[in-house]
């Protein structure tokens, strides 16, 4: 991406736009709806705060040198968690725009950090890499707790990426942790015992998963091969497939109602599919 920001009404008037270095991630706040946040592959990460009379306040969270890859912003709204591709993640204060924890001891990712997690009480972090492993992070200490293994097996892990973990999603109501790689490989971890509960069946890689807000058990796969599938986790049996994509399908995300699915995908379409 180019690095050009722009934020339209839906009446197409374009009220904001800025411009920074190539963009890796960009979020909302998930608290304060007009505070938006974006990360560079120059490392840098910059939050602007909207206002009604359509200007903005503008804060730079600095770089390390390295690209900053992903981000996730904890459920306390006061935190965020940054991916970086030397395999560090680091938790920052967003009112301060300072490091709380740097996670890049003997126990951190070994590759790129490509996904980010955390649970509904922001008290854990899982993480995923390039290196075939998911972590789960102590947001209070910085702390790994967990690893997980998520190779299949029929890549060379050596190979950095061959099998990477591509997208993780905590369930704090189950207390378990899906995964999904580029192989295809979709488990359900207990976080407790970090021990496999089911593995799901995947025809093609995984670029995103997601849980349904309202049904716990319910967990969404986004495919490279352009398909929508929702699983249930209790027992790993898919339970439905959308289908409309012709090429990789790069993002999802799911309504608050759990009723309506958004995709984006390489065929340069986006499309929304009912989930009743």
């Amino acid at each position: 991406m180019n690095g050009l920001i722009q934020i339209w009404t839906i009446n197409g008037e374009k009220v904001f736009d800025f411009e920074v270095d190539e963009i890796n991630w960009m979020s909302w706040h998930p608290m304060a709806n007009n505070v938006l946040m974006a990360g560079t592959a120059t490392g840098d990460a910059w939050m602007w705060k909207l206002n009604t009379n359509l200007t903005s306040d503008c804060k730079t969270f600095q770089s390390f040198g390295k690209s900053n890859c992903v981000a996730k912003c904890l459920s306390d709204g006061k935190r965020i968690a940054m991916g970086y591709d030397d395999g560090v993640v680091r938790v920052w204060d967003l009112k301060n725009v300072s490091v709380i924890h740097t996670i890049n001891d003997f126990s951190a990712h070994k590759g790129t950090v490509t996904a980010l997690d955390c649970t509904a009480d922001s008290s854990l972090i899982a993480s995923g890499s390039l290196d075939s492993t998911a972590k789960l992070v102590n947001s209070q200490t910085g702390k790994v707790v967990a690893t997980f293994q998520c190779s299949n097996g029929s890549a060379d892990t050596e190979d950095e990426g061959n099998d990477s973990v591509e997208s993780v999603g905590l369930n704090s109501t189950l207390s378990v942790l899906a995964t999904g790689t580029v192989e295809g490989s979709v488990d359900i971890w207990d976080m407790s015992t970090q021990i496999k509960r089911h593995s799901c069946k995947h025809e093609s890689g995984i670029s995103k998963l997601l849980w349904d807000h309202n049904s716990p058990h319910v967990l969404y796969t986004a495919g490279l091969d352009g398909v929508l599938n929702v699983y249930d986790t209790r027992s790993g049996e898919q339970i439905g497939a959308k289908r409309g994509h012709s090429n990789h399908i790069l993002d999802l995300t799911i309504s608050k109602d759990s009723t309506i699915a958004l995709t984006a995908s390489e065929d340069n379409t986006c499309k929304i599919f009912s989930l009743l």
